[in-house]
């Protein structure tokens, strides 16, 4: 499957990244924040002497910090940022303004609005999904607006809206398992009742509407 955000704006938002001084890894070692989005010690070494790249890695920034140009990561091909599937992608942006990473909240809103003003050239955006500790937790998603896109997107906005609500009903579930489980037991009822009608209706075929 082809990636919709292009190489052009990728490559635009390390540009202002690099231009505003904004340090990738936040306030973590470069190691800890990469190791939020990758899985390091499956990734291989550049360096003979190191197994994986986790070795590697803080060999030449952590170690060494001057071995490699501080935003070496942008052109790492292991990472292969320019061309990484689009959820990688916008993981690594989210990540980059996680309150855990960029604590000041000003600045990672600023961040975002940044993003946001080259990822809407190919109808993607960051939006905020949550709080942590009155902090904004961001999401990347892509945009569904407008009446075109309404009409020729209809299933996938379905998808999108069924998805959310699962998301919905399962954060609901966690959060009352324990204070209230008869709660989440109706909720998940409700969750498998939505979801098989959801099949049905999908498949056409026909189910009673007062089934219980």
């Amino acid at each position: 499957m082809s990636n919709k955000i292009s190489e052009v704006t990728r490559r635009n938002i390390f540009d202002f990244i690099q231009v505003e001084g904004f340090w990738w890894s936040g306030r973590l070692d470069e190691p800890d924040f990469l190791s939020r989005v990758f899985n390091l010690d499956d990734m291989p070494s550049l360096d003979s002497r190191f197994d994986n790249a986790a070795g590697d890695i803080w060999q030449h920034r952590i170690n060494n910090p001057y071995d490699w140009p501080d935003n070496w990561i942008f052109n790492d091909e292991r990472f292969n940022l320019l061309k990484c599937d689009d959820s990688t992608f916008l993981n690594f942006l989210c990540e980059m303004v996680h309150p855990l990473v960029r604590p000041d909240t000003s600045e990672a809103i600023k961040m975002v609005q940044l993003f946001n003003d080259n990822l809407k050239t190919d109808n993607f955006e960051i939006i905020e999904k949550t709080k942590i500790s009155d902090k904004p937790i961001f999401v990347g998603h892509l945009k569904l607006t407008g009446k075109d896109s309404i009409e020729k997107k209809g299933v996938d906005i379905k998808k999108i809206l069924d998805a959310e609500y699962v998301t919905q009903q399962i954060n609901l579930m966690e959060s009352s398992i324990e204070a209230a489980p008869h709660v989440s037991i109706g909720l998940s009822k409700e969750l498998i009742e939505t979801c098989c009608k959801s099949i049905f209706e999908g498949s056409k075929e026909k189910y009673n509407k007062d089934w219980d």
